[in-house]
Parts: structure tokens; C-alpha cells; sequence
């Protein structure tokens, strides 16, 4: 199983320990370790997410407030993805 972990960079401690939990049981993306300098970020995210089985949302006053992660939603639906959401804190889902 291939997934895909999105997250605000102000919760990247959470999504290392998750990334770090899942790694012996499927292949995890995570920005951090795939992205290279140089990267067209957004393309290569995208194809990432076009790649992958599940996408874990890591949810919080962060996330819903993060660029990134909205892009990485869109996406994920755009392309049919299963999305699965872990709540961080009390931030209502969008």
C-alpha cells in the first residue's frame, strides 16, 4: 500500500511519528524525503498524489489554514483518492 501523508509544516513532528508508525506496513511520501532541491514542489506533489493509495490528512487549526494542504485536497479528490482524515485538534473539516 502506497500513502500519501498530508500535513501543515507546523504539525511535521505528528506526520514523522505517523510516517515513522506505518513505514514497516507501506510506502509512505512524505515531502521531506522525496521532494529534492530544485523540485517543481506543487507538479511533483501532484503526481505523488496520482500515485498513491490513501491519502492520511493530518488535520488541524494548521492544516485548515495552510495553502498546501488545500492544494493537496484538491488534488486528492480531483484524482479519486480515498482520504482519511486524523484530527489533531478540535478544527472543524472543511
Amino acid at each position: 500500500m502506497r500513502i500519501f501523508i498530508s500535513h501543515s509544516w507546523r504539525d511535521k513532528t505528528a506526520a514523522d511519528q505517523l510516517a515513522r508508525d506505518l513505514g514497516g506496513m507501506a510506502e509512505v511520501w512524505m515531502d521531506i524525503e522525496q521532494l529534492l532541491p530544485g523540485d517543481a514542489i506543487q507538479p511533483t506533489i501532484d503526481d505523488a498524489l496520482a500515485n498513491v493509495d490513501l491519502v492520511v490528512v493530518l488535520w488541524s487549526e494548521h492544516a485548515a489554514r495552510s495553502n498546501g494542504v488545500a492544494e493537496e485536497l484538491a488534488t486528492s479528490v480531483r484524482t479519486g483518492r480515498r482520504l482519511i482524515p486524523c484530527m489533531l485538534d478540535d478544527t472543524p473539516l472543511g
